[in-house]
């Protein structure tokens, strides 16, 4: 099952970008440039430029990472794709996960959108997620139906297990025959010749 993020990601980062210049740059930089007469030049050549320029790219970036952005679900395994410059690949196990958690703050609730953390053993209890779906729609029904596979994959890993088990005890059990022989064998000479 191939799975992208609500299209309602690339307004949640637009809107999320502006918002970031408009509070961490342009909420100080305006009032200087119109408040201090030398502060225009500065303001203009040394704030308002480079990050008007810095916007446009990131606005640019936006679509173009969104479309690089695809998850994956299958019997065996989640995956997850994405970047534009530097490509990423993150695929865990589904015997490995131990727990998937859906995370939804007011921006995508405004949105309609979850993020889905599947969290395994693997980082040493730390709350970090191993593979994130981001911004999905169907969040609800993606995590019932990753819970249902890991549900399906982990009685069959038992049955596999189990018949291993099984082979294992049988060669233990051979081998603490060969020993107890052995032993006996030993016992058996006299001191000197053992």
């Amino acid at each position: 099952m191939d799975l992208k993020p609500s299209p309602a990601w690339k307004s949640r980062y637009r809107f999320e970008s502006i918002l970031v210049f408009v509070l961490a740059i342009f909420s100080w930089s305006i009032p200087v440039t119109i408040l201090i007469p030398t502060g225009r030049v500065i303001s203009s050549n040394l704030v308002h430029i480079p990050a008007i320029v810095l916007l446009i790219f990131i606005l640019w970036w936006i679509p173009r990472f969104y479309e690089t952005v695809n998850f994956a679900l299958d019997d065996k395994q989640v995956v997850s794709r994405y970047g534009i410059f530097f490509k990423q690949e993150r695929r865990v196990d589904l015997r490995k996960i131990n727990s998937v958690r859906k995370a939804q703050g007011p921006v995508r609730r405004h949105f309609r959108t979850k993020h889905l953390h599947m969290h395994t053993a693997a980082l040493g209890g730390q709350p970090i997620a191993e593979v994130t779906f981001y911004d999905l729609t169907n969040a609800d029904e993606i995590q019932k139906k990753i819970s249902q596979l890991m549900e399906s994959r982990g009685v069959a890993d038992r049955i596999d297990v189990g018949a291993k088990e099984t082979s294992v005890i049988e060669e233990l059990t051979k081998i603490r025959r060969i020993m107890e022989e052995k032993r006996a064998d030993d016992l058996k000479k006299p001191r000197d010749e053992r």
